[in-house]
């Protein structure tokens, strides 16, 4: 499979990984004046004309209703309706490119256009699932802090996510301000302990489109270019104590003279194994600011559960086609290859021109 990533501008300086899981973090650091967009070259967004009119715009029209519009109704009450002899037009009815995606006879247990999807939680620490603990103290074994040094078994998360059906390869994005002190990773909450009202995510994010079969996903994540008050919300809310309203983020001033980042990071399906990934960021603020995004691709550990360990898939740099190339395989490890995949490839691609990887 190659899926084709659509980076942004210039070089892309690898990272460290994740804890007990091959990952390559790829990125960049950027200098975004107020105003602009970084944009990768793939989708090109639609819009409504300038001149169309829309619904309010409309002239409001009384009398009589035309013609076609007392057929359509008479219509609707009766397949064999007709007015003054006008004969009812049978039409076959086609399908459209999504009912195609979603209906097309296939082999083996997921369709294809389903294999890829958002299958990947916004946050899975603080689950019942992963909570090994001897009193069954989900929150406290592992909580937003602890999930960063931990690897996941039963599922992973990520801002804006995508993986396959069984969540073996996953993709994410993380960012970087230049002044927070960890990596945005997954989305930021309180425990059930910490929180005013219990649980409770602080973060600002908005999934604003996807299709029944994937083939088309959009959603926005709000970044904050001061220090996330990862701190100040945890104490604030643990001193009201369940009393008054909640402590959210916009109330610590992160937000204050629009100083924030406007993300959107959309996924368009080629076909069902050829996926481009387009990432814009918009600085709302005045004044130019850090960014840095960091595309995450990483197999999840399904394979240190055991003694001893099995064997881990593998994720290699490479030349393809005079592109740098990221090769996701999975034939080595065990329990993967017989499940999902075979020989993966991810593709980094910028403007016409091959972004390097150092």
């Amino acid at each position: 499979m190659g899926r084709k990533l659509e980076e942004l501008e210039d070089g892309v300086p690898a990272h460290g990984g994740r804890s007990s899981a091959p990952v390559l973090y790829v990125g960049e650091s950027l200098s975004i004046s107020q105003g602009t967009a970084l944009t990768g070259r793939g989708l090109v967004q639609s819009s409504l004309s300038p001149d169309s009119k829309s619904f309010a715009e409309m002239p409001y029209q009384e009398g009589p209703l035309p013609k076609s519009t007392r057929v359509d109704q008479r219509a609707a009450k009766s397949e064999t309706a007709t007015l003054e002899n006008e004969p009812v037009v049978q039409t076959k009815r086609v399908a459209t490119k999504e009912e195609e995606r979603l209906y097309s006879p296939f082999k083996g247990f997921v369709p294809p256009w389903r294999r890829w999807g958002p299958y990947l939680s916004a946050r899975s620490w603080g689950t019942v699932r992963e909570d090994y603990s001897p009193n069954g103290d989900a929150w406290n074994y592992l909580n937003h802090d602890k999930a960063r040094s931990k690897a996941y078994r039963w599922g992973e998360d990520a801002i804006a996510g995508i993986c396959d059906r069984y969540q073996i390869l996953c993709f994410g994005l993380a960012l970087w301000n230049g002044r927070d002190p960890i990596l945005k990773e997954r989305l930021f909450g309180l425990t059930s302990q910490e929180g005013n009202r219990g649980e409770d995510v602080k973060e600002y994010y908005f999934y604003l489109d996807n299709t029944p079969s994937h083939s088309y996903m959009k959603m926005l994540y709000k970044y904050p270019q001061a220090e996330f008050p990862y701190s100040e919300l945890v104490e604030e809310n643990r001193l009201r104590g369940g009393s008054g309203p909640e402590y959210e983020l916009i109330d610590t001033g992160v937000f204050d003279a629009d100083r924030y980042f406007d993300v959107f990071v959309e996924f368009a399906k080629v076909d069902a194994e050829d996926i481009c990934i387009k990432i814009e960021a918009f600085n709302r603020g005045p004044d130019e600011a850090e960014l840095h995004l960091i595309p995450t691709l990483w197999f999840r550990n399904t394979w240190g559960w055991t003694d001893p360990p099995g064997r881990e898939p593998t994720i290699l740099r490479g030349i393809e086609d005079e592109c740098s190339v990221l090769w996701a395989d999975d034939t080595g490890g065990d329990r993967l290859h017989f499940r999902v995949f075979g020989w993966q490839s991810l593709s980094l691609r910028t403007e016409g021109r091959t972004t390097p990887l150092h």
